[in-house]
């Protein structure tokens, strides 16, 4: 399968999974519907730098910035879905549900305004002309070869097991540099075979990874921070060229892959319920700040010990995925590519 094809495939999956969501995302009865949204758009831009070497540097910009943009405009909604849905609850049962009575309250009205923004951002005449121009610029790349049809297709993940569903950095777990390839040789043509260009990828994404993890027992939450991006990167490439070799050793990388970046997803949900406890709280008035950081403390202290328990857990993790075989260095498979 010629790099184009694939590529094309790609984006259009990614496509596919966001505009399935949105009606549940509007709704807003699911948190799953701004999840599953969200997790489309972040594989796409994922996709973008991955792919770009091998396209001309002005030619996906616009596109680029809309989609960063509709993220962002989704962050909030997710970041309180999973603030009360999963960070709270395990805390409130184990304490009392009394007390987080005046934390939940506050909390629910910062989600509604969350999903009012998504609900604006998906009316938007910026997002109707984002979609219209990227299905013009999807179908300009596949041509001037048609997009094969052997194969399999998927939706996307159910879940984008990363962990990281607060929005602690750009969205899209990717800096936009588009560093994964060569642009300009043998390797890096769109008619060439996507095995090569898999396997340059998946190599550099994982060197990458290996050179932000180096001394992990001792790197701080910052330099962990940006070993998990690097993972993220990494994760997204795998499960886009997974199927292209197929196998044990596969599978078992991307198990050991999603383990670790799982352990430091939940660092990062911990940091991100951090901010908002002291968002909810500076923003409260006098009346209230005193339960709110009562109920903060007590979610704070929950967290901050659940952190130290799961740092062995962790070292174990990253010291496993450092030993994963490289799955990409046998023979691949090149008539298949699932996104």
């Amino acid at each position: 399968m010629a790099t184009r094809t694939a590529m094309t495939r790609i984006f259009t999956t990614c496509m596919e999974h966001w505009t399935a969501n949105e009606a549940a995302a509007m709704d807003g009865g699911d948190p799953e519907g701004v999840h599953q949204l969200r997790v489309g758009l972040r594989r796409f831009r994922s996709a973008l730098t991955l792919f770009a070497p091998l396209l001309p540097p002005e030619q996906p910009a616009s596109i680029k910035e809309d989609a960063r943009w509709a993220v962002q405009e989704l962050n909030a909604a997710r970041d309180w879905d999973v603030f009360l849905g999963e960070m709270v609850p395990p805390v409130s049962a184990a304490r009392g549900e009394a007390m987080f009575t005046p934390l939940r309250d506050a909390a629910e009205a910062q989600r509604a305004r969350g999903y009012d923004g998504v609900g604006a951002m998906l009316r938007s005449e910026r997002y109707g002309a984002f979609m219209a121009r990227l299905r013009v610029w999807l179908t300009e790349q596949a041509a001037p070869h048609e997009v094969e049809s052997d194969g399999p297709k998927n939706d996307g993940p159910k879940n984008d097991g990363s962990g990281d569903d607060g929005s602690g950095d750009d969205g899209s777990g990717d800096d936009g540099s588009g560093d994964d390839g060569p642009a300009n040789d043998a390797h890096g043509s769109l008619d060439a075979p996507v095995t090569v260009y898999a396997q340059t990828t998946l190599a550099k994404r994982h060197k990458k990874a290996l050179k932000r993890g180096k001394g992990f027992d001792t790197l701080t939450s910052e330099q962990r921070h940006r070993v998990r991006i690097a993972l993220k990167k990494l994760r997204y490439a795998t499960e886009f060229f997974q199927s292209l070799f197929p196998g044990k050793r596969t599978q078992t990388y991307l198990a050991r892959l999603k383990r670790l970046q799982d352990d430091l997803g939940h660092l990062n949900d911990v940091a991100v319920a951090d901010r908002l406890l002291r968002e909810l709280i500076a923003a409260s008035s006098d009346g209230h700040k005193v339960d709110l950081a009562l109920a903060a403390g007590q979610v704070q202290g929950w967290y901050a010990r659940g952190v130290t328990i799961l740092e062995p857990d962790t070292r174990r993790d990253w010291s496993s995925f450092r030993k994963s075989k490289r799955f990409w260095t046998k023979r691949a498979d090149p008539s298949v590519v699932e996104s």
